[in-house]
């Protein structure tokens, strides 16, 4: 039985990751995509089908297998954070990054008054670009420390109000 999970945990995220670049690449408009945020899109795709197919692998692991518990619990919070990097760090990093619309109205000003010799309707460099998209995802990242301290907080508060017996 258990080469039975193991060939589940090994190719169902082959099988989720074909899955889910399918889906993207057919829901995808092929002239407004760039390869950051198709792949970033894939990726999370991937985790959170893949999240939801460890349910049934855990149900039946825990009927059949006895010594599987802690790996199941493992996966469950490796995908589970491999999901908070995506929707707190990738998806906003390539939403940022690839934006090319994107001009923040102070940068503008200020590169007009040091006179670097830029016309305002060009679009950014590639550093400019990446700098925006860093300090734009340290945002969302600061968001993500806050939240998960709240949650360390509340749980330690839980222990500690437990009545023992």
């Amino acid at each position: 039985m258990l080469w039975l999970v193991t060939l589940c945990l090994i190719a169902l995220p082959a099988a989720l990751i074909v899955v889910s670049s399918a889906v993207v690449l057919y829901y995808t408009d092929r002239r407004e995509t760039s390869v950051l945020s198709t792949t970033v899109s894939i990726i999370g795709l991937s985790l959170v089908l893949l999240y939801s197919g460890l349910i049934p692998i855990d149900v039946f692991a825990a009927e059949r297998v006895v010594h599987i518990g802690h790996f199941i619990r493992d996966l469950y919070y490796i995908t589970s954070a491999g999901l908070l990097g995506i929707v707190f760090v990738a998806v906003p990093f390539a939403y940022f990054y690839t934006s090319s619309a994107w001009f923040d109205v102070a940068e503008e000003e200020q590169r007009q008054l040091r006179g670097n010799g830029r016309h305002s309707n060009m679009p950014p460099t590639t550093g400019e670009r990446l700098m925006t998209a860093c300090r734009h995802t340290s945002l969302c990242m600061c968001l993500l420390l806050l939240l998960i301290l709240v949650a360390v907080t509340v749980h330690i508060v839980l222990t500690e109000s437990k009545p023992t017996t």
